[in-house]
């Protein structure tokens, strides 16, 4: 048992084996930020005054490239410390994530800020708050192709029993 447990260990631990990890090391990083992505977002949100309410929606694909100035965000800064081999995939999963939160608060911000006049979904400045996005961490935005849509006014109904 102990020589099968040092052939292990001499194979893991040998040059070779070695050379490989090191290589592997940041290797979707490197590659993540080389590349383009495209983030497709949904957005949705309803404004509702007590009596009636609108549903707004946008729908966008986004594609962003990041700067080579970038530099990980802190929480992915320290999944990488913790996973040096994180996959290209896994980190723009993470990124399209932190965009789409990003997006869905401000379209429900923007939907539901005025208590008195129902939103205009159209009229969502997506440019501007992506751009935003982009400055803060690092991306350079490449295109922008969306529409927002809002519903009618729909009445609630009140149904009282006495």
């Amino acid at each position: 048992m102990s020589r099968q447990i040092a052939e292990i260990y001499a194979a893991l631990y040998s040059p070779s084996n070695m050379e490989q990890w090191n290589e592997l090391n940041l290797k979707g990083w490197n590659e993540f930020i080389t590349q383009e992505i495209t983030v497709l977002w949904q957005g949705e949100s309803t404004w509702d005054d007590g009596s009636g309410s609108v549903d707004c929606c946008y729908n966008a694909t986004i594609t962003l490239k990041p700067q080579q100035s970038i530099k990980p965000i802190q929480k992915l800064a320290d999944m990488l410390s913790e996973n040096p081999y994180l996959s290209t995939e896994s980190i723009t999963q993470f990124y399209t994530d932190q965009l789409t939160e990003y997006l869905d608060s401000e379209f429900n911000e923007y939907c539901t800020i005025d208590d008195y006049y129902p939103p205009v979904a159209e009229d969502f400045e997506i440019h501007a708050y992506v751009d935003r996005w982009c400055n803060s961490n690092d991306f350079k935005l490449m295109e922008i192709e969306g529409k927002g849509y809002t519903d009618d006014y729909e009445l609630h109904s009140h149904y009282y029993r006495y």
